[in-house]
């Protein structure tokens, strides 16, 4: 158990920290006292690991609330910096991500990649002097290599890391984004002389951008307009880069080379498609099928005489009516904010139903009546919560 007293050697770092922490612990004074005096000390508690996360077989210490709090603060700060100095932007949810993808048009070939064991590879000393070459500040470097002593980047931690300090609002999420957004200055080096590459592989010059590239998270997709020895020059220019700086290795089963205009390829749980008009758009398409499979499987529908009706969530029959129209309601919210720009996003409204009929039928099964009295006595909450 590691203890540390707080402390920027940069002093406008140190004021920019106070005033974050100020706005998110200001119901802390005695915190905020003790910061302002630069006397604040938080605890690194040490992860110890269990043999089997299906049987704890060890005490596990997780950060309390303060320290949560505190690396959070200290990950905004840092992210603000790094925005200010090197432009540094992540992809943190789909809608902006997609909304990139949106912008594509004329591509052909597309490599979609995965950085799969990330944690057996990341080269830490590497990511110190990534992080010591941005910020010049020798204490914000210290508090890393107590974070990673804690053990916080063990390859069997990584599950806690994730649950307990939250996978887009932690300290770690950043080093890691900051680690791959080496590999996305690379490729944007790419991407802004694409014409140079053109004109190695075809010979003339082209009057608009042929490279796109995306990383969300540990998904690479590198796209083009033009031949296929392009994108082979770019996966293997690509992949050499991520082993020779970032000691980082792609498996062959990772990688997958689509061309758009007659393949398709899933990418966060959306299939991507190329469609031909006058130049090949990107479309995307929701996975009605695969979502009746997941709704089927968690107990909302079931196959009857060959046709697939909706039933009751017995899990859920033991909460009162409440929770159980609140949770329907967040199920159904949950599928329109993900999936509100496919193509076919009228196909939804079939999979509303079913959540809208099995809803109907939990509430039977409770209250042991039939589903017109349930559609009478609650038509209102029924129109309020699922329409």
């Amino acid at each position: 158990m590691n203890k540390t007293t707080f402390k920027f050697y940069n002093k406008n770092t140190y004021i920019r920290f106070v005033n974050f922490i100020v706005c998110k612990l200001y119901f802390k004074k005695e915190i905020i006292k003790k910061i302002l005096t630069n006397s604040f000390v938080f605890i690194f508690y040490k992860i110890i690991s269990p043999e089997s996360f299906k049987i704890l077989s060890k005490c596990i210490s997780i950060p309390t609330y303060t320290d949560f709090i505190v690396l959070y603060n200290i990950k905004s700060l840092l992210e603000d910096i790094l925005k200010e100095n090197i432009g540094f932007t992540v992809y943190k949810d789909f809608e902006s991500c997609f909304k990139t993808l949106r912008q594509w048009s004329g591509v052909t070939w597309c490599c979609k990649s995965f950085i799969s064991s990330f944690f057996k590879q990341i080269d830490f000393f590497l990511l110190g002097q990534i992080l010591f070459k941005n910020f010049k500040d020798i204490l914000i470097v210290n508090l890393y290599f107590r974070f990673l002593a804690a053990g916080y980047f063990f390859e069997k931690s990584i599950l806690l890391f994730y649950d307990f300090l939250g996978k887009y609002n932690s300290l770690g999420f950043l080093l890691i984004n900051l680690y791959l957004y080496q590999v996305d200055l690379y490729m944007n080096n790419w991407v802004s002389n694409d014409l140079f590459l053109l004109k190695h592989f075809t010979g003339k010059w082209k009057n608009y951008s042929s490279i796109f590239y995306l990383r969300f998270g540990f998904l690479l997709l590198i796209c083009i307009t033009t031949f296929f020895k392009v994108i082979i020059f770019l996966r293997n220019s690509f992949f050499y880069f991520l082993y020779s700086h970032l000691n980082l290795r792609i498996q062959k089963k990772c990688i997958k080379l689509y061309y758009l205009p007659l393949q398709a390829f899933s990418f966060c749980g959306i299939i991507i498609q190329g469609f031909m008009d006058n130049k090949i758009h990107l479309i995307f398409i929701c996975p009605i099928k695969r979502l009746i499979i997941n709704l089927k499987y968690l107990g909302f529908i079931k196959n009857f005489n060959s046709k697939i009706v909706p039933c009751a969530q017995r899990r859920w029959l033991s909460l009162n009516l409440q929770e159980i129209f609140w949770k329907y309601y967040l199920l159904k919210k949950q599928l329109f904010r993900f999936y509100f720009f496919v193509n076919n996003f009228n196909q939804l409204f079939r999979l509303i139903y079913y959540l809208k009929m099995s809803l109907v039928f939990t509430i039977g099964r409770k209250l042991q009546i039939t589903k017109l009295a349930v559609e009478k006595k609650y038509k209102y909450n029924l129109l309020k919560w699922m329409s």
